[in-house]
């Protein structure tokens, strides 16, 4: 990779912008159509962000996080609909370029899952960890099950969610999958029976077993007592309809509730899970 840096000028909110120009080396084209090949030089033209002197947080922009220094591997995304690499390039096409490493090895464990066929809950007991999966898996994961499996198929729903809560799961990924889920299933409550209650079952098997301090707290404090509709607008889901009598999932998950700090959500939850 070779950079061309113009200077750091005054952004809009109070930010600095840079415009550069790059001239990359294509590795591989992953999916969809481009007019180069591998080991082609492709020139870039793009702007990115940073805080000005008096901001903390870091300006949006595709190209605002990634490290753009010689010999950098990034993946893009693109929206582009002609192979032309210029405009497959181009800043007003270019969704999301991430670093190499996680993305690029878990666009290709996606893309070998589509590839074989068939729903998303046929094939995902074939995706393991190490390496750990982040939140980008878990956007494929949470797209698929959109599109073939939630409200459709409560036995593939239940294939997922068994992948989902095993302990061998990142959280980043977990959190990612739970979160998303939970805000589809309570935006279209009543929903079809098993599939909320499958989900806070996944919810509650993965606070038992998380070692994560973010995720547990994500999950007492917001997840479950949307899910079961101890708060929000949600119906309310009974113990019998979430745990189907499995007193051990019930035990552990008591046992994890009283290892958190007392007070608010956790305490609305030991009543819950008491009854």
């Amino acid at each position: 990779m070779k950079i061309d840096e113009g200077p750091w000028e005054l952004g809009p909110l109070r930010s600095e912008v840079q415009e550069f120009h790059l001239e990359v080396i294509l590795a591989d084209a992953l999916k969809g159509a481009i007019a180069a090949k591998a080991g082609d030089p492709i020139h870039i033209s793009g702007h990115r962000s940073r805080p000005g002197p008096r901001e903390a947080s870091v300006p949006p922009g595709v190209w605002s996080s990634v490290d753009l220094a010689v010999g950098a591997r990034l993946v893009a995304f693109s929206s582009a609909s002609s192979p032309h690499a210029a405009l497959v390039f181009a800043e007003p096409a270019l969704l999301r370029m991430l670093p190499s490493a996680p993305a690029e090895d878990e666009v290709r464990r996606a893309l070998t899952l589509e590839r074989a066929g068939g729903p998303l809950s046929a094939r995902i007991q074939t995706v393991t960890e190490p390496p750990a999966l982040s939140p980008l898996f878990g956007e494929y994961v949470v797209a698929r099950l959109a599109e073939d499996t939630l409200y459709r198929d409560a036995v593939g729903f239940d294939q997922v969610m068994a992948w989902l809560e095993d302990p061998g799961r990142s959280p980043s990924l977990q959190m990612f999958v739970i979160q998303s889920l939970v805000g589809k299933v309570l935006l279209t409550e009543p929903n079809p029976p098993g599939f909320t209650e499958r989900l806070a079952l996944a919810t509650w098997r993965v606070l038992s077993s998380t070692q994560d301090e973010a995720l547990a707290t994500q999950i007492v404090d917001t997840y479950l007592p949307n899910l079961l509709g101890l708060e929000g607008a949600a119906p309310f889901k009974s113990v019998q309809t979430v745990f189907h009598g499995d007193e051990g999932a019930r035990t552990l998950g008591r046992e994890a509730l009283l290892r958190r700090p007392a007070g608010g959500a956790r305490d609305r939850l030991l009543g819950w899970i008491g009854r």
